[in-house]
């Protein structure tokens, strides 16, 4: 709008004034100036710039007049002298003022125009959307994020609040330490309580029903309790009260008073002599929590190991604390997951999960209040992450306000900087933890009292609002995916059900490509194991892209899109009635033996069916031998009567005769082995030349194949392994998957069982043939190593995982080929990841 002269130098001098006044361009002029040009109904940054300009203008005009009065001139009269021009240098100086003033002015214009047109951008692009929820029915919302305060005309002397939410500090990478869910120097432990236990228990049994103790029981009882000490947090909540429960009732019955404290003596000194961090987080707690167990003989011992546990462990914070502080990452990773896990494991039962939080926010009440530097990429960043993640944002009602209660305090407390707000803050909107959270929730790195006032009342509200997002009774995975984002793992088991859900059928290559998806999210979940998000995240967008992981039409090498079915007869499926046409077994043979003389190539699919089952599942001899003459004679390279074959070779009447059929048609040695395994093996040598007779069906299969090479090679690099190279082939890949799952697998599941599947995948590698049938039994043997694995770590899930294996092994029996066998057992794997990681989307027995 444009004002008259008089009106527009008034407001002008007002702007003036108020620039004068406030100490010149600041965050309180700034609004004034906006209430002042909103009040007139004019641009602010226009009036800005002319109250910059008239500024400038006058410390310009002032300057020269003072620089005249020091020269003599100022009282001199204009009408008796013309005045002398002033010295040279003071002329540069007052235009060299005035140009820094007015480019002064010219950029605070800029900026104020930026805003305003950023700002009037947002509207328009919110205007359609706003516009269709007021037309869309009302429903609840779960988290709603708090709409930007409007800018508004404030009083001389109040602090004006935001427009626009704080800029969080940038991270390259979400902050959170990598971390190793059992670490290499409990896994010795955890191997002797597993090889141990069961001996233990029968010991305890023994002794209960009213056994002399021994010498041997109670060394037994000694190394049992002492591994127990270095690996307690990493045991699942019902293994850890069982070998407590054993320990605690075993103890009362090795001897007399003096006995008993020997014996605990004993294991003492283990621990005294590991003052060391991480290990002595896991073994003073532990060591304090046996005792008041053991203690307690008519007390629960889980309960009473808790209660003893927390009593020493509280103290052992500030101690990791001064590790995150002192900056060196894989200490402070050590330190802050030892601390956390012996928390979490003190704190297991529903009743202490108050306590959890309560101890994960004095840890990070000692970091706000040594000012670590949360703000930048590091350590203090990374471990503020973890203990984040580590709360119970959408637990229960009363957990949620304890947290708030928590943020309040720090955020009202002025002698927590600003800084370190700002960090934590950002780390938090680093993490996501919850629908609930929005821009407005981190607090400003300069950001004064009412405004930390204000952050404080926006957690209330938000912490409200995601009263809707209550977590299971045990949020924790039972894979132990610390510090991944519980949305990404939620997408992780959401795209997984998806790939489980889908049943393709008919098309060999499609079929593959929905086995080597379902082992695509296997990787991803062994690479969100271990930290490495990105490239997780890259396989699970992979798989959700319906073309991500799909057979390429395009055959490369042909030129060409059309597959090349085999040529069908002009009236198929003759054969069969011309069978049956003839009553006798001799005029059935003579008939099948006048074919040999023709010349064509391949047979209609009815006919080449009828020809397998005659020449395979017939009850007489020398009516199979004479339809085998045909098979081998003028229809070996018939793709039709080749897949016919393959898909009879497990209903052949006599295993000799398949596999000599199989051997010969395909050109390579006959199979070996018992009866099932020579069908089976002649199954995939007709299957194998069936894809070599279609090159564009062999071509459609190789390019997702090479899936299961890329997902073995990241799963062996990941588990500290030798991946190969991405042409390999994929069997060879997942033997090192194997490997290296194997290795892994050694700190978790007892020696004998691991020795047991070792061995068991060794034999069934030497019985596969090299391709598909060396590949599933690799899958067979990883499948193996995982559920055992799940078992190890959580015994309640042990008869999911079982059953996802006999059924996995009864549907590679009856499979009818060796496709079909691929997609059991892949989809038998991630049945069994996703049963690790959230058991009720998991398979069943």
């Amino acid at each position: 709008m444009t004002l008259p002269p008089e009106r527009q130098r008034a407001l002008e001098r007002q702007a003036l004034a108020i620039l004068a006044s406030g100490g010149g361009w600041n965050e309180r002029t700034r609004g004034r100036m906006a209430a002042l040009a909103a009040a007139n109904g004019v641009d602010p940054a226009a009036l800005a710039f002319a109250a910059a300009s008239q500024q400038a203008m006058g410390v310009a005009a002032a300057d020269a007049a003072s620089e005249a009065v020091r020269a003599g001139q100022g009282a001199a009269p204009v009408q008796r002298e013309a005045p002398r021009p002033p010295r040279a240098h003071s002329v540069g100086i007052g235009a060299g003022l005035a140009i820094l003033a007015a480019a002064f002015a010219v950029s605070v214009a800029l900026v104020l125009y930026a805003v305003e047109r950023a700002e009037r951008l947002r509207r328009a692009a919110t205007a359609p959307v706003a516009a269709a929820a007021a037309s869309a029915p009302t429903r609840p919302s779960r988290a709603q994020p708090e709409p930007a305060p409007a800018p508004a005309p404030v009083a001389d002397g109040a602090v004006a609040a935001r427009s626009v939410p704080p800029v969080p500090a940038m991270y390259a990478r979400p902050p959170v330490l990598r971390v190793d869910g059992s670490p290499a120097w409990s896994r010795a432990a955890l191997e002797t309580v597993a090889a141990d236990e069961p001996e233990l228990l029968a010991t305890q049994a023994r002794l209960a029903a009213g056994g002399q103790a021994t010498e041997a029981d109670r060394v037994l009882w000694a190394r049992v309790a002492a591994a127990f000490l270095r690996s307690w947090p990493v045991l699942e909540d019902a293994r850890r009260a069982e070998v407590l429960a054993a320990l605690a009732s075993a103890f009362a019955r090795l001897g007399d008073a003096e006995l008993r404290d020997r014996l605990l003596a004993d294991i003492e000194p283990a621990v005294t002599e590991e003052r060391t961090l991480p290990e002595s987080l896991w073994c003073d707690p532990g060591y304090a929590g046996l005792r008041q167990a053991l203690a307690s003989p008519a007390a629960d011992p889980a309960a009473a190991f808790a209660e003893g546990a927390l009593a020493a462990l509280g103290p052992r914070g500030a101690e990791a604390a001064d590790v995150v502080l002192a900056g060196d990452p894989a200490a402070a990773a050590d330190a802050v997951d030892a601390w956390l896990q012996a928390t979490e494991g003190a704190t297991a039962a529903p009743a202490l999960r108050m306590e959890r939080d309560v101890r994960v926010l004095a840890f990070l009440d000692r970091l706000l209040r040594r000012d670590a530097p949360m703000g930048r990429p590091g350590t203090s960043a990374d471990a503020a992450g973890t203990l984040l993640d580590a709360l119970g944002w959408t637990g229960d009602a009363a957990r949620r306000a304890g947290i708030e209660a928590s943020l309040r305090a720090w955020l009202e407390d002025p002698s927590i900087s600003a800084a370190a707000l700002h960090g934590m803050t950002s780390v938090l909107a680093a993490r996501r933890p919850g629908a609930w959270w929005n821009p407005w929730l981190v607090s400003g790195e300069r950001a004064g009292m009412p405004e930390r006032s204000r952050t404080a009342d926006r957690f209330r509200a938000a912490l409200a609002s995601g009263a809707g997002e209550d977590l299971p009774a045990d949020p924790r995975p039972a894979t132990r995916m610390r510090g991944v984002p519980p949305d990404l793992v939620d997408r992780w088991v959401r795209v997984s059900r998806t790939a489980l859900a889908a049943r393709p059928t008919g098309d060999p290559a499609a079929r593959i490509a929905a086995a080597a998806a379902q082992v695509a999210m296997v990787e991803a979940a062994r690479l969100l194991e271990r930290g490495r998000l990105s490239d997780a995240q890259a396989r699970i967008v992979q798989v959700e892209d319906p073309d991500g992981i799909a057979p390429d039409d395009l055959d490369r090498w042909k030129g060409r899109v059309e597959r090349n079915p085999g040529r069908a007869g002009g009236a198929d499926g003759r054969l069969e009635q011309d069978l049956r046409a003839r009553q006798s077994a001799d005029d059935r043979v003579a008939f099948l033996r006048s074919l040999r003389s023709r010349s064509v190539g391949d047979l209609g699919p009815l006919d080449a069916a009828a020809l397998a089952r005659e020449a395979l599942a017939s009850p007489s001899r020398p009516l199979r031998a004479a339809a085998q003459a045909v098979a081998t004679d003028i229809l070996q390279d018939g793709p039709n009567t080749v897949a016919a074959l393959a898909a009879e070779a497990h209903a052949a009447a006599d295993a000799g005769e398949v596999a000599a059929l199989a051997a010969a048609i395909a050109r390579q040695p006959v199979p070996r082995g018992s009866d099932a395994d020579r069908r089976a093996q002649s199954a995939l040598l007709l299957m194998d030349h069936h894809a070599a007779l279609v090159p564009a069906e062999r071509h459609r299969i190789d390019s997702v194949s090479r899936e299961f090479t890329y997902s073995a090679n990241a799963v062996a690099a990941a588990l500290g392994g030798q991946g190969l190279t991405g042409d390999a082939a994929p069997e060879d890949a997942l033997a090192q998957w194997l490997a290296a799952r194997q290795a892994e697998s050694r700190g978790v599941l007892p020696p004998a069982v691991a020795a047991r599947l070792a061995a068991r995948a060794d034999g069934r590698r030497r019985m596969a043939m090299p391709g598909p049938q060396r590949a599933v039994a690799e899958l067979v043997s990883i499948l193996e190593i995982d559920a055992a694995v799940v078992a190890e770590r959580a015994p309640r899930l042990r008869p999911v995982v079982d059953g996802v294996v006999r059924r996995s092994a009864a549907e590679r029996a009856a499979a009818a080929d060796a496709f079909a066998q691929l997609e059991s057992v892949s989809r038998a794997l991630l049945d069994v990841a996703v049963a690790g990681v959230a058991p009720a989307a998991g398979g069943e027995p």
